[in-house]
């Protein structure tokens, strides 16, 4: 499958999708995938950062593709 495609797929993966995550680059060679996590009020904690769940199910997916 294509890198641009897959990169696709996973923003319409429902924990990506509902919690504001967002792979905005997949290298051809599946080596370097760049995930952004935007601070929403559904994804911060107490302190007003964000919350360790998250950023734990930003790049979990990645260690078995890279």
């Amino acid at each position: 499958m294509r890198a641009s495609t897959f990169r696709r797929l996973l923003n319409l993966w429902p924990p990506f999708l509902c919690n504001s995550i967002r792979v905005q680059a997949l290298s051809d060679d599946y080596g370097e995938a760049r995930v952004v996590l935007r601070l929403r009020p559904w994804n911060r904690n107490y302190v007003r950062s964000q919350f360790g769940g998250n950023l734990f199910a930003m790049v979990d997916p990645f260690w078995m593709l890279l």
